[in-house]
């Protein structure tokens, strides 16, 4: 089935100059984050990205905006009013709202995400590569190197669904199967959890969070720390260094 892509700025529906149809959604979905990202870096205003199936069955708005990112589905575009009453503001689990209460606005949060769209896509950045076994071995062995404590993980059959989860629960990770099984996205969402046991009260995507993200990708994927280190710099985004040599977290 195809799907079809179009952007609403400033309430004007926009289309790009290249194709707006895809054979998928996750094609649609991947070609619309881009996009989206690109635009809000440049120009630091929300913008709606709108995937329609080629049935009409199917609607998918992804809102960028300060904030951070929101997803609105509806299974039929004639009740979209109804659901998007009830669902209000639903934020994509991926960027759950993390130390909000604490933390300062998450002023770098779409410079990371365009980052590692670039440095990390010809690697498999957003492509599901492991088993679920596999996964909760690669996170068992980076929590008891580091000296974290286990958490739950689950995965989900949703696109949108990346996520370190906490609040009035104990703390929880969630991936997609179809994009958020391989090592970079674990660590993505290990660095939020990490960040967290260090009681850090930077933005949710800050230097801090980046340090501890850029020491994961180093000595468990095999990322060499001192060329994403550079490549942080040359993007202008903040971040601690964490070398690999020492663990994250100091158990007394």
């Amino acid at each position: 089935m195809k799907y079809y892509l179009s952007f609403e700025i400033n309430n004007n529906i926009k289309k790009t100059k290249n194709n707006n149809t895809f054979q998928n959604f996750e094609e649609a979905s991947d070609f619309g984050k881009t996009y989206a990202y690109n635009y809000f870096i440049k120009n630091n205003n929300k913008i709606k990205a709108i995937i329609v199936s080629e049935d009409h069955k199917l609607k998918i708005e992804h809102i960028y905006n300060q904030e951070g990112i929101y997803e609105y589905k509806y299974e039929d575009e004639e009740k979209e009013i109804e659901y998007k009453e009830k669902t209000k503001k639903k934020q994509l689990s991926r960027t759950a709202q993390i130390f909000l209460s604490a933390q300062k606005k998450d002023y770098q949060q779409y410079s990371v995400y365009a980052w590692e769209d670039v440095t990390f896509k010809k690697h498999g950045f957003h492509k599901s590569n492991l088993t679920e076994l596999e996964v909760g071995d690669f996170i068992a062995k980076v929590l008891k190197s580091e000296g974290a404590e286990k958490l739950k993980v689950y995965a989900d059959d949703r696109y949108g669904s990346c996520s370190f989860v906490f609040g009035n629960c104990d703390p929880f990770l969630t991936f997609s199967i179809h994009w958020g099984l391989n090592k970079m996205v674990i660590c993505h969402e290990l660095a939020h959890y990490f960040t967290y046991l260090m009681k850090s009260i930077d933005s949710a995507h800050g230097a801090t969070f980046v340090g501890v993200y850029v020491h994961l990708l180093s000595k468990y994927v095999g990322f060499d720390e001192k060329f994403l280190w550079k490549s942080l710099e040359l993007n202008n985004i903040d971040f601690k260094k964490y070398p690999i040599k020492n663990k994250l977290l100091i158990n007394d």
